[in-house]
């Protein structure tokens, strides 16, 4: 390998690098399932272990977003969202990481954006600001 060759590879390696690292450290911070849902529980103090299940109705606060940019803010709405717990549609869908929690608890997940947007939402294509493999970060209470 040439000092030129060692050079471009250094530096796309410092690039890869530098975006990388820190995604990973991110993540550190979560648990992973085992199909692949990042979770983080923010309350460790929640003495209640009344476990989310299905078909349970569940009345939460839900933020998304990609990274640091909000998506969606059900506070921003008059009343907290009901939803019922289902079958999840996909290994990792937004069901399964709702049955993480227990009442009273606070969260983050991480979902990949293809699937939550085409399965469990719907839509026919995904938003514009993601691709199949975008993290969407989901803040629940």
């Amino acid at each position: 390998m040439n000092l030129k060759s060692l050079f471009k590879l250094t530096a796309i390696l410092a690039t890869v690098s530098s975006w990388y690292t820190p995604a990973l450290r991110r993540l550190s911070r979560f648990k992973k399932t085992e199909t692949g849902i990042y979770y983080k529980i923010h309350n460790s103090d929640n003495e209640d272990t009344t476990q989310v299940r299905l078909g349970n109705i569940v009345t939460m606060n839900l933020s998304y977003g990609i990274k640091d940019s909000m998506v969606f803010d059900s506070k921003t709405m008059e009343q907290p969202i009901m939803m019922s717990v289902t079958e999840p549609q996909y290994e990792g869908d937004f069901f399964e990481a709702l049955k993480l929690l227990c009442l009273g608890d606070s969260a983050t997940f991480i979902i990949k954006a293809g699937p939550f947007f085409t399965k469990t939402v719907r839509q026919p294509t995904l938003p514009e600001y993601c691709t199949e493999e975008t993290d969407l970060y989901f803040n629940v209470k």
